[in-house]
């Protein structure tokens, strides 16, 4: 038993050290290195501990202790266009994350599970240069769930599972306001401040599956995951961006008050709150095997992202005096009152449905070629394309490698496990979209390669 513990320590350092993926899009779908080779068809097949995502009933049917950890690594680069003056801007980043699942089937009906992922996110930096300053300089959304999970075996081949979603969730934003100078005359040039709202907060779901194993050849899966919607708190502040720090204007009591001071005073730290809601989602599986060593699999998903993300920043004192103390000092003398209590862009959302594919073919015994396909289409109505979030209609191509078998003592030859090992390779690419928004109707393009492996240990 020592050495099973001593084994599980790589898989807590990858829990605990991994930083979270994120995508240039929004949701994200390789969270088990299995299932990723098939595209994320394994619904109606969660025969391994990421099951507790995936389809929590599968889990009924495994037995005894299960762990699996993940690592995945991608390259993310988005490119935006701008088709009247061919100027190419680009977001790209390169990440690393982990997710892990356990079961425990204590009883021969009944089996628990817990799980830590995170399926929706995104992760946007246009850098220096990029023109729509003014709508995201930068963007991040990040989400964490912690999914305890129990399945009930109702019969040898039927089994339904339910889970409890506890949501943590993460955003930021950096995008350039512009300083109100229309009654100010002294002021001949506009004045630019960075502000940069971020928030965090928890909420919970639930979620629901049933697995039926209806035969040796044939199996059907499904999952429905509540939605998970929250107000998140945090602060926006506010920074210098490119103001000449020596230019003056004659303020009160005909004293010269520099710009800077000026922009300091107007601009004050708020507390805001940032209402988010991650999705519903129904996913219907099939499991079918034609002929022997050949296995396929298919996926349906919908995806409720119409009553979803709402990306509004609004602070405390909205319907009250942001900042008294600028008032008094300098807004009834210049004229200028601070309104940025609502920070916000408009993301109009639209539901999707997902198609997945995936084929497995068993080398041996213990050894498995893997494959899959799926479309991955916006969540983004029309041609409302946006910097913060540039969700494009995307194809995602897969393959791996996987092997089923035990694992021996390296002391004796004692056998210690069964030990899984899978590897995978997944391609995204997107069709380029045009986006619509007024003085930034740039085209983007996205692609995306995703390498990731998957380790696991039966007891």
């Amino acid at each position: 038993m020592t050495k099973k513990i001593l084994l599980l320590i790589p898989f807590l350092i990858i829990l605990s050290g991994a930083p979270n993926l994120r995508a240039s899009g929004f949701a994200l779908y390789e969270l088990g290195g299995r299932a990723s080779a098939l595209a994320g068809a394994f619904t109606a097949r969660a025969d391994d501990a990421s099951a507790v995502y995936y389809n929590p009933a599968g889990i009924a049917f495994l037995d005894g202790i299960r762990i699996k950890a993940n690592i995945l690594y991608s390259p993310l680069k988005t490119t935006a266009l701008s088709p009247g003056t061919q100027l190419t801007f680009t977001s790209d980043l390169a990440q690393i994350q982990g997710f892990f699942y356990a079961t425990w089937s204590p009883f021969p009906r009944i089996t628990f599970g817990i799980g830590r992922f995170s399926p929706y996110s995104t992760d946007v930096n246009w850098g220096g240069g990029w023109p729509g300053k003014n709508f995201c300089l930068s963007a991040q959304l990040s989400s964490v769930y912690y999914r305890p999970a129990v399945a009930i075996k109702l019969t040898e081949g039927l089994a339904l599972g339910f889970g409890i979603d506890f949501v943590f969730s993460k955003s930021e934003w950096s995008h350039v306001v512009e300083f109100p100078t229309e009654n100010i005359p002294q002021i001949q040039t506009p004045l630019y401040m960075d502000s940069r709202p971020h928030a965090g907060g928890s909420g919970i779901g639930f979620v629901a599956g049933l697995l039926w194993k209806i035969g040796k050849r044939l199996q059907i899966g499904g999952k429905y995951q509540h939605k998970v919607a929250f107000d998140a708190k945090g602060k926006n502040t506010f920074h210098q961006y490119l103001t000449d720090s020596y230019s003056r204007i004659l303020g009160p009591e005909n004293k010269f008050v520099p710009l800077t001071t000026l922009l300091d005073a107007f601009y004050e730290l708020q507390n805001v709150t940032f209402k988010i809601s991650y999705p519903t989602e129904i996913v219907l599986g099939l499991m079918f095997v034609p002929v022997e060593r050949v296995t396929l699999l298919l996926d349906f998903q919908w995806s409720d992202w119409s009553e979803s993300l709402n990306w509004e920043f609004q602070s405390d004192k909205t319907g009250a005096d942001m900042n008294p103390e600028f008032m008094e000092a300098y807004g009834n003398f210049f004229g200028v009152t601070p309104d940025y209590d609502k920070q916000g862009a408009e993301l109009r959302w639209k539901d999707t449905w997902n198609i997945k594919y995936g084929i497995e073919y068993a080398l041996s015994s213990v050894l498995a070629l893997r494959a899959g396909y799926a479309n991955n289409p916006s969540a983004v109505e029309g041609e409302a394309i946006h910097p913060i979030i540039p969700d494009l209609d995307s194809h995602i191509v897969s393959f791996g490698l996987g092997y089923l078998g035990p694992l021996f003592s390296t002391w004796d030859d004692e056998k210690m496990s069964d030990f899984s090992f899978d590897f995978f390779v997944q391609y995204r690419f997107s069709n380029a979209r045009t986006s619509s928004l007024p003085g930034l109707a740039f085209s983007y393009d996205a692609d995306r390669l995703i390498v990731g492996v998957g380790l696991g240990f039966e007891f």
